[in-house]
Order: C-alpha cells, then structure tokens, then sequence
C-alpha cells in the first residue's frame, strides 16, 4: 500500500486517540510520501491545528514515511506524546519541514520517534533543512528514543520549551 500527499492542507482534524489527521498502519508493504508529487516534484503540505488525544497529533505512523516540503504548525496530543508526529517505523526521511508551535501532553513536542521493540527494528531518521521552533511539551521538540539513529543537516532547534529536561532534543 502506497500513499502520495502533496499540494495539500489538512487542517482542525481529531482522533479519540492515534493520528489526528493520519493513520499509517504496521504494514510490510506500506509507504508514505507527503510533500512530493509522482514525479517526484516538491509540492508543499500543511498540516495545521490537528489533534488526538493520545499520540501523534498529526500523523501517527507504524512504516516508512518520507516527508518533504512540509510544514507542521500548531498540532497537539492532550495526554500523549508527539505533538505532530509519532513514529515507530524502519525508516523516516525529513527534509525542508517546519514544526512550529506543537504541543504535547508528554514527550516529544513536535516529533516522537521509536524503533519497533517488539521486531528489534531501528528507525533511521535522515533529515535535511528541518527547523523546530516553538514547540512546547515535557521533554524535548525532538524525542529520540529507544532503537534510533539520527542524522540531521542544516537542523535549527529555536525558542522551544520543555516542561522536564532538554527543550530541543531529548
């Protein structure tokens, strides 16, 4: 199963619990590009004012995601953790994507990231030209957690707020 989300807005969304805007599932075959078109052209999306009570205010996602082009602003978790995305996947990509202004009820204000315990997978974030500004939640804009690598260029982490430790990276 394959997604492809570009020139698009997807606003004021919710869910009583995962993925206030998107679902993606734990799936073996499952891929979402947000940001470009098929032919691979940048195609700007936003994702603004979503929210879900428990994870992933934005985009709650179990499988590869590559986002691009992307702009994050003002998306929540009342009681849970990722203010914009949750990603428990094999691999992630960011690249030119603005979190601006995300909440969370717990970690991670903008991003919470996991490999998969229950596979022993480690999620690979790759991210270029990606900016974390005034973002506010418990511990850090970016969450890092168990299983996961990181490699960031051209990051900026500015004005965010932690409740607990580290405001832009835990």
């Amino acid at each position: 199963r394959t997604m492809n989300l570009h020139c698009a807005t997807i606003s004021n969304n919710t869910a009583a619990s995962l993925g206030g805007a998107i679902y993606v599932p734990n799936s073996t075959a499952a891929f979402t590009y947000i940001g470009e078109d098929a032919a691979g052209v940048e195609a700007h999306v936003s994702f603004i004012g979503n929210s879900a009570k428990d994870s992933g205010g934005a985009i709650y996602a179990r499988n590869v995601i590559d986002i691009s082009n992307t702009y994050f602003k003002d998306n929540s978790t009342t009681s849970g953790e990722g203010g914009a995305i949750v990603a428990y996947t094999i691999q992630m990509t960011m690249n030119d994507v603005i979190f601006d202004g995300n909440t969370s009820g717990t970690y991670g204000a903008a991003v919470y990231l996991s490999g998969s315990n229950a596979k022993e997978d480690v999620l690979e974030l790759e991210g270029k030209k990606v900016s974390f500004r005034n973002n506010s939640g418990k511990l850090g804009a970016l969450y890092v957690g168990s299983l996961v690598r990181v490699s960031m260029e051209d990051a900026i982490f500015e004005n965010n707020h932690s409740g607990s430790y580290a405001g832009a990276i835990y």
